[in-house]
């Protein structure tokens, strides 16, 4: 994780030693960035999930798990915006997805880089009153893609016992976790312009200060008491419309 006194050099170094450590265990397709980013949608499903972490971190308890955000958020940058920039492509992947018509919508939720890939991506390509303003949008395609999610496990025999919430649940977790992750780490008052991402890459260096006890105490306790008891959509849109008193403005 880099901190506000480490050198952009020396943390380049650093990167550049992890991902070939990386490159070492195993082979993947797909740009650094594109890999990043399914990794910290792995992480956070877990918390949608409310999965054990044991099996993947041997140790660390949740809220410790939650920091790893940070220094995926910091790397992702870095790799965005390094040699050969990716942000622009980010930024059109992004749009694309989420100016697709209806007819569309369930063939673009049935690509590998799905609504979970985009939930996760706008963290790195979004400032905070852009997401305010595509989370309506977002929380469609999280409904039509729940629904798919569903018709398939209809015909899982595995899933026969199992109601459309529980199988769907973890869809409107994320959905919520990843809004949570954007006031915790964004500001409205950074606004639109080039601005938020200079304001939103320092606020990610204070490794040691208020963020870092936003999403270790803030973030998890929303998360653990009031997203993940929820019964059904309608308890979850109530807890939306209270506990995020920003989320429908």
């Amino acid at each position: 994780m880099q901190g506000a006194g480490l050198p952009q050099e020396i943390y380049a170094e650093s990167v550049e030693r992890f991902w070939s450590c990386v490159s070492g265990i195993a082979r993947a397709e797909g740009s650094r960035f594109r890999l990043l980013v399914h990794d910290l949608v792995q992480q956070l499903q877990q918390y949608a999930r409310d999965e054990s972490f044991k099996l993947d971190t041997h140790g660390g308890s949740r809220a410790q798990n939650l920091l790893l955000v940070q220094a995926a958020l910091q790397m992702g940058h870095h790799l965005l915006d390094g040699k050969g920039s990716q942000r622009d492509g980010a930024q059109r992947l992004l749009q694309t997805f989420m100016s697709a018509s209806s007819d569309t919508v369930p063939e673009t939720l049935a690509t590998t880089d799905s609504l979970p890939y985009m939930l996760v991506l706008s963290l790195f390509v979004l400032p905070l009153n852009a997401w305010r303003a595509a989370r309506l949008t977002f929380l469609r395609r999280a409904i039509v893609y729940a629904h798919l999610l569903a018709k398939q496990a209809r015909s899982a025999a595995a899933a026969a016992d199992a109601g459309q919430w529980d199988q769907t649940k973890h869809v409107f977790m994320l959905f919520g976790l990843v809004d949570l992750l954007h006031s915790a780490t964004k500001d409205v008052k950074d606004g639109d312009g080039d601005g938020w991402l200079d304001a939103h890459r320092t606020r990610l260096l204070d490794v040691d200060g208020s963020l870092n006890a936003q999403l270790r105490d803030s973030t998890l306790q929303i998360v653990e008491e009031e997203l993940l008891p929820c019964a059904d959509l309608a308890e979850f849109v109530d807890v939306c419309g209270t506990s995020f008193s920003f989320l429908w403005s």
